[in-house]
């Protein structure tokens, strides 16, 4: 059996991968992997795990150094703020493909109150992207 070291692995992910990490909070993920992804600057990566640790902590580095695209934690953590500025660019993306797919449209249509609604957060998520995007460029 060959053995390989964890740069040949790493080497092996392309940009635009998507990952499945383990851990709780940053205990139990690959430490290892993570930093040397972040040394590998791979980029636009999409994480599935269980939460995204905090700043400085498992996923939370990957965050930090602006390499992934989405992550995908549980529904019940995403109250971190690190899964609140991966998820608010996804959501932002999952309200133009609605509007730009016409499903708002139809949506209108059927239900004018439930429509109002989402406009609303629509427009609310989008000045909350653009403050955070502002406030990464200071």
């Amino acid at each position: 059996m060959r053995t390989i070291s964890l740069d040949q692995s790493v080497a092996m992910i392309p940009d635009g991968a998507s990952l499945m990490i383990g851990g709780f909070m940053a205990v139990g993920t690959p430490e290892r992997v993570i930093d040397e992804i972040v040394r590998q600057n791979k980029r636009g990566l999409t994480v599935i795990a269980n939460d995204t640790a905090a700043p400085g902590k498992g996923i939370g580095k990957l965050i930090g150094a602006k390499l992934l695209r989405k992550a995908i934690p549980m529904p019940t953590l995403n109250t971190t703020a690190t899964a609140w500025e991966v998820n608010l660019k996804t959501s932002v993306e999952l309200y133009t493909i609605w509007e730009e797919t016409g499903v708002l449209k139809q949506l209108e249509g059927i239900d004018q109150n439930l429509f109002d609604v989402i406009a609303d957060i629509m427009d609310e998520k989008r000045e909350d992207w653009k403050d955070w995007q502002a406030a990464q460029d200071e």
